[in-house]
């Protein structure tokens, strides 16, 4: 999936490379979380990383380091 390349590319670039198991994590995390944190919305949902991976990738996988927010609200 092109959107997958992108943000391993991006991870790179930062100096850690995406988990191969972000995908899942992402997924299941929408699955348990399927509102905006911010609005309430269920549409364009994001996985927001509270603590951003470029900082510490080690929390990547993390689900209290993560909250669902939408495209409008995801910053």
């Amino acid at each position: 999936m092109i959107w997958e390349r992108l943000l391993r590319s991006a991870g790179a670039y930062w100096g850690a490379a995406r988990s191969p198991k972000w995908s899942a994590v992402r997924r299941a995390f929408v699955r348990a979380n399927p509102h905006c944190a911010a609005c309430g919305t269920t549409k364009e949902l994001e996985v927001h990383h509270i603590i951003p991976f470029h900082i510490d990738a080690s929390r990547e996988l993390d689900t209290a380091n993560l909250m669902t927010l939408c495209n409008d609200c995801h910053l």
